[in-house]
């Protein structure tokens, strides 16, 4: 879920991590599930794309969006 929204926003993993001010590889761990995403970085991506972090918390936590 992560990477299609970010690849709908036309950004890198690198160009996003530096938006959201942390390492690629911190990043990379979320995109992958690897990591679990905290609440004030879903929060920080609901601004990002313009929505909420009631959209992205569903988007990630259910079972459809573990396929992506």
């Amino acid at each position: 879920m992560l990477k299609s929204m970010r690849l709908r926003h036309h950004l890198t993993q690198e160009q996003l991590a530096n938006l959201l001010s942390m390492p690629v590889s911190t990043y990379r761990g979320y995109e992958s599930g690897r990591r679990a995403v905290p609440v004030k970085t879903l929060a920080m991506l609901a601004d990002l794309y313009g929505t909420t972090i009631t959209y992205l918390a569903c988007l990630l936590y259910t079972s459809d969006a573990a396929d992506e």
